[in-house]
């Protein structure tokens, strides 16, 4: 099986290791972290934040990524957005290799780290963009799939920036990033449906 550019042969080999080789960390890239700040906001913060954010030359989103985190303290907001989710969440993954159900790849998948992966994947149906990255595979599985934060990634020039205000960065298509990241936009899930691939019932 050919997985972000390894060919593992899952269900057959009891020790598979794969090392993510550290120069593959994107996460590493990010230098200068910065404090989260809460305060009041209005609708004119929102609508410069959406402008900040929809600028063609230099996007950012860390104003409104904030507005979106003092929101997320609404417990009737949350509860929705969860119950959207675990629509999805709750249901069993069937996995079909040539047709049929191959219940070996299926216990390759009912681990953490792909709940893990489905989860950050369905955020991003409401914050625009979700860049996952996987850690070493030890054993058939993942040992944990991480969220690159948001405000530092620029999914425009698929870059991920030292700090959130830079406007060059890491390309996390180009190797040996595109071997351990994906990233998922709201868009992606309109063309998976399109193509026949339902991603909630």
């Amino acid at each position: 099986m050919n997985l972000f550019g390894y060919n593992i042969n899952f269900g057959k080999v009891q020790d598979v290791s794969v090392n993510m080789p550290k120069t593959a960390d994107i996460r590493r890239n990010i230098t200068v972290p910065t404090q989260l700040y809460r305060g009041a906001t209005d609708i004119a913060a929102y609508k410069l934040a959406v402008t900040a954010a929809e600028s063609l030359l230099s996007p950012q989103r860390r104003q409104l990524y904030t507005i979106y985190k003092n929101i997320e303290l609404d417990a009737h907001l949350t509860a929705a957005v969860n119950q959207r989710k675990n629509l999805t969440l709750c249901k069993d993954f069937d996995v079909l290799l040539n047709g049929e159900e191959s219940e070996d790849l299926e216990k390759i998948i009912k681990q953490k780290w792909f709940r893990d992966f489905i989860d950050y994947a369905l955020d991003a149906i409401f914050y625009g963009h979700s860049l996952i990255q996987f850690d070493s595979v030890v054993n058939d599985a993942f040992k944990a799939v991480e969220l690159v934060p948001r405000e530092y990634v620029k999914p425009e020039f698929h870059i991920v920036t030292n700090t959130y205000a830079d406007l060059t960065g890491t390309d996390y298509l180009t190797p040996p990033y595109n071997n351990w990241c994906i990233v998922f936009k709201s868009s992606s899930f309109s063309y998976l449906e399109e193509n026949g691939i339902r991603c909630m019932e």
